[in-house]
């Protein structure tokens, strides 16, 4: 059984404000790194390392304008290994891990 953990958040800034805030925030968070982030597609693929629960998590993001100043980040996390039932918990952390920092990110820009 696969285990995936997604979440979303709205934010009313620009799409290309919170592209920048993403890949700010994934940067800012010491298990995890980015592949790939395309600005002018808004998608985001990254990578959290292994740890005591987990063998890390490949991230999929996409940050789509819902208008001019409105704009949604959508995260989905995957285990790296698909039998790793244990990695629930690490996969809906760096999910919620990754919207806690945008969120910061542009409550203090």
């Amino acid at each position: 059984m696969q285990i995936r953990s997604t979440g979303e958040a709205e934010f009313n800034h620009p799409q290309a404000e919170v592209f920048q805030a993403t890949v700010r925030a994934i940067e800012a968070i010491p298990h995890m790194s980015i592949d790939q982030a395309d600005a002018a597609s808004g998608l985001i693929t990254a990578k959290s390392s292994a740890s005591m629960w987990s063998w890390g998590e490949n991230l999929s993001l996409a940050v789509t304008a819902d208008g001019d100043a409105t704009t949604t980040v959508h995260v989905t996390a995957d285990p790296k290994l698909f039998t790793n039932v244990t990695a629930g918990h690490a996969d809906r952390k760096d999910v919620d891990e990754i919207l806690a920092g945008v969120a910061g990110i542009l409550g203090s820009a």
